[in-house]
Order: C-alpha cells, then sequence, then structure tokens
C-alpha cells in the first residue's frame, strides 16, 4: 500500500500572519536649505523685520499613506501627534502596518471636532491631556502656536524682553489638510517618516510689530495656518 505524505495546513507559509511593522513619524525644521535652532535663529517677518523665534508647537491628526494619486491605502485613526520645538527630534509611533510601498503622506493639521470638544480630563495621556494645549470650554484646543521676539527697533540685534510676540490659532476654520508627494516603502520593523518643516516664510504677509498677541482664527491666525500648511513638506 502506497502511502503519500500530506503537509499540515498550519505549516503553510501562505497562512503565517503578514509581520506587523512600525511606522513612526518625525520632523526635521532647517531654513531653506540651512538648518535652524529655535531661541537662536532668526528669520524675516513681512516687512523684513529679524524675528526671533523661541517656541512652535502643532497638533496634528488624520495620518495618511497615499498612493501617488494622494488615495489612502494605510491610515492611522485616533492618532494625535504634537510637534513642540522644545523637543524637535522626537519620534511619534503612527500604528503597525504590513510591508508596503506608498507614494505620499497626508495629514490634517488640527483636530476634529470631536477631539476639539474634549478636555484634558477627558484623556489619559499626551498629547491631549496637556492642560497648556488647552484654551478652554468652547474654544478646544490650540492647533497652532508660534511664539518669539522681533527686532523692535530695527538695529539688526533681537534683544531681550523686545517685541514679545505669541500667536494662537484656535477653531474649525483654523484646520487645514497637508499632501507631501514623495514615495518609500514600509519594509522593516521600525519605520520612520521624515517630514520636513522649513521656517524661512512662517511669518509671511505678517508685521508683528503692527499685532503682537492673537489667539484665535481671526485673518492674522488664517495667514499662519496657510504659512505652516506649506512649510511642512517632503523630507
Amino acid at each position: 500500500m502506497l502511502l503519500s505524505g500530506c503537509k499540515k495546513k498550519d505549516d503553510d507559509p501562505q497562512d503565517e500572519p503578514a509581520a506587523q511593522l512600525i511606522v513612526k513619524a518625525r520632523f526635521t525644521v532647517r531654513e531653506g536649505s540651512q538648518g535652524f535652532t529655535f531661541g537662536s535663529s532668526t528669520i524675516e517677518d513681512a516687512v523684513g523685520r529679524e524675528i526671533l523665534l523661541t517656541r512652535m508647537r502643532f497638533l496634528l491628526t488624520d495620518y495618511r499613506l497615499t498612493d501617488a494619486a494622494g488615495d489612502p491605502i494605510q491610515t492611522f485613526p485616533g492618532v494625535v501627534i504634537q510637534w513642540d520645538s522644545n523637543d524637535p527630534n522626537a519620534t511619534t509611533t503612527l500604528g503597525t502596518v504590513t510591508m508596503l510601498n506608498y507614494g505620499g503622506v497626508s495629514m490634517t493639521i488640527g483636530l476634529d471636532d470631536t477631539n476639539n470638544g474634549t478636555s484634558p480630563s477627558d484623556h489619559t495621556g499626551p498629547p491631549l491631556s496637556d492642560q497648556s494645549l488647552y484654551i478652554g470650554s468652547g474654544i478646544g484646543y490650540l492647533f497652532y502656536q508660534i511664539q518669539g521676539r522681533a527686532d523692535a527697533n530695527n538695529d539688526g540685534i533681537v534683544s531681550p524682553g523686545e517685541g514679545v510676540f505669541s500667536y494662537t490659532c484656535v477653531g474649525a476654520s483654523m484646520r487645514r489638510t497637508d499632501h507631501l508627494s514623495f514615495s518609500g516603502s514600509v519594509a522593516s520593523a521600525v519605520e520612520t517618516l521624515n517630514i520636513g518643516v522649513d521656517v524661512t516664510g512662517l511669518l509671511n504677509g505678517v508685521n508683528v510689530m503692527a499685532d503682537l498677541n492673537e489667539t484665535g482664527s481671526g485673518p492674522l491666525n488664517a495667514q499662519l495656518m496657510s504659512n505652516l500648511q506649506t512649510a511642512i513638506e517632503e523630507p
């Protein structure tokens, strides 16, 4: 009698689950092709005044890996990223995926209405548990904040205490969607998506000394959000 061996289905490689690969995001700040350091490097505002940036932070949601046409092929629901110049090289875990190729990355600057309707006490961990990000009930969280000092007397030196400014953008109308076209693959156990932030034009259309403090969703805030949208770019 001829006995023919058969392979157990459980041993079939095709039945093995695909490896789960970790995807992280990291932002790299620059001024054009040069490096940039908050607290020491300067940019110019709309009237050519030297501006020292001391801090900048923003919230990102709805991260998506897309194909070349911009259609999502992988989403990371529920993930909120805070980028803060106080920790510029931080990486944030987006989630896990199986091996894939992508043709772009999309994201939303700001929070959806549901998250923005919560308060820090509703969350057990950062970033939305951070009280310093929360503006107040009925307003929600800051989407973008940029702070620094301006060369008020135009002597070419930004002195301590000179022209201190702070801009905070809040509210649904400040939300922006950004799509970056660059290709890559997620193939290693941990894959980090490097995103550029070019600070050169952050104050385009803004005369800092004409308005040193704005919190809200007015024209100046809208200009700042659009500038940030442009600043976030391919690696």
